[in-house]
């Protein structure tokens, strides 16, 4: 299964109707699976402190877990929630590393 990723705004953790939409979809691929996702929440080093960078990338992480857990019936133990703040940026741009990978 392929990587998805959500983007949110500078300091957002909030996500939209859209992102409900993906997240619904990839929700049944999870409860088909048998393995483990990771949902890796980040944000981006050109913005705010470590401190505040590390509670936006948990922040992102809940609001996604929550979405699957509680919205979509996902089973919880077949998620892992990884926070890294600004240490993991995926992207080559600050506005794409505000960002949950899930895997």
């Amino acid at each position: 299964v392929a990587p998805m990723a959500v983007w949110f705004p500078i300091n957002g953790t909030k996500l939209t109707d859209k992102d409900l939409i993906n997240i619904g979809n990839y929700a049944e691929i999870i409860k088909k699976s048998g393995n483990k996702f990771k949902i890796l929440g980040s944000a981006d080093k050109a913005t705010g402190s470590k401190k505040i960078n590390q509670k936006l990338s948990e922040g992102r992480a809940n609001a996604v877990y929550n979405a699957l857990v509680n919205k979509f019936g996902v089973d919880p133990s077949k998620l892992e929630v990884i926070a890294k703040g600004d240490e993991n940026e995926p992207f080559d741009k600050p506005v794409l590393n505000r960002v949950v990978i899930l895997e």
